[in-house]
């Protein structure tokens, strides 16, 4: 139960480990920072700002994915999990 209570708190935050042990996902990272820079670097006032508007409903559309695939994932955890118990009862008997 620690665990569910460190989620619960926000003291476990999975999001963070994001990409540490994967090497593409940084490297997509990487380019588009660089891609975006240098958009950036060569719109005029009125593309700029439609690029920002562009980023904020990017970045919100990726949180809220990511939150919904942490939810699905962890119900599919609870469901596997609930299967080996009942799988246990039966090897048990």
């Amino acid at each position: 139960m620690d665990t569910i209570a460190k989620l619960w708190s926000g003291q476990l935050e999975p999001i963070v480990y994001l990409g540490k042990n994967n090497n593409k996902l940084r490297e997509h990272e990487k380019s588009i920072t660089t891609c975006l820079d240098n958009l950036e670097s060569i719109l005029d006032k009125q593309g700029a700002e439609l690029l920002e508007k562009y980023k904020i409903c990017i970045e919100e559309y990726i949180s809220l994915a990511c939150e919904q695939s942490f939810c699905d994932g962890y119900c599919l955890a609870t469901k596997i999990t609930s299967e080996a118990f009942i799988g246990a009862d039966e090897i048990v008997k």
